[in-house]
């Protein structure tokens, strides 16, 4: 697939499934995200992981 026909086919996503990453993959992910590119390379980005419910149920309106 090519850049373009993943640009036609994209689609925004605003509500996932709820259920728990295993620890590697999200370490994965984390990484990868890590070495992606951002405005002028200022590398301003900053992740935070949250696993503890009461915290995801607190930050998720905040979100939209």
């Amino acid at each position: 697939m090519d850049i373009f026909e993943l640009s036609r086919c994209r689609r925004t996503i605003r509500f996932f499934d709820q259920r728990e990453i295993p620890e590697e993959a999200l370490r994965k992910l984390i990484d990868v995200a890590r070495m992606c590119s951002c405005g002028s390379n200022m590398q301003r980005l900053r992740y935070l992981v949250v696993r503890k419910k009461e915290i995801l149920e607190k930050l998720f309106p905040l979100t939209a």
